[in-house]
């Protein structure tokens, strides 16, 4: 298992108050709740202590949402349920650039997945600026697709 540099923590994470804007965790590591994830094989791989009944995942690779339903594992298709609701997503790529500003037009915060050239997470410096624009900083050059959900 790989390595993850940051800070480790044994307890929930909270915001100072609720009304805070700053996420308080990446939904890839979080327990249950929304996340996204790249295709199907990614979705039945969610590690056992980060699942939570009722919890959504989205697929990107076809886009559809799917809703958790049983906790019996090995998870498989049959564990999940497929909603019937479609998800709007748009792509933005970019090419050696240490920063993106996207303008989506979706009044509203969005959810900002980025992926490499390979389809592989990056980390990135996400700010919402307002509910139509969003800026993503890079530590360094960086070439991928943003996907704005």
């Amino acid at each position: 298992m790989e390595g993850l540099q940051g800070v480790n923590i044994a307890a929930p994470v909270l915001p100072y108050t609720t009304g805070d804007v700053y996420p308080t965790h990446h939904a890839r590591y979080g327990k249950g709740g929304y996340r996204t994830v790249a295709d199907i094989a990614e979705r039945d791989s969610i590690m056992p202590q980060r699942l939570e009944m009722y919890m959504l995942v989205c697929t990107q690779s076809d886009g559809k949402l799917y809703r958790l339903t049983s906790l019996t594992l090995p998870l498989s298709p049959s564990n999940w349920e497929e909603l019937e609701h479609e998800i709007s997503y748009s792509e933005h790529p970019f090419e050696n650039v240490a920063m993106i500003q996207i303008e989506h037009n979706r009044n509203r915060y969005v959810t900002v997945n980025i992926l490499n050239t390979n389809g592989n997470p990056i980390e990135g410096d996400v700010r919402h600026i307002n509910k139509n624009f969003v800026q993503i900083g890079f530590s360094e050059n960086m070439t991928g697709t943003v996907i704005i959900t």
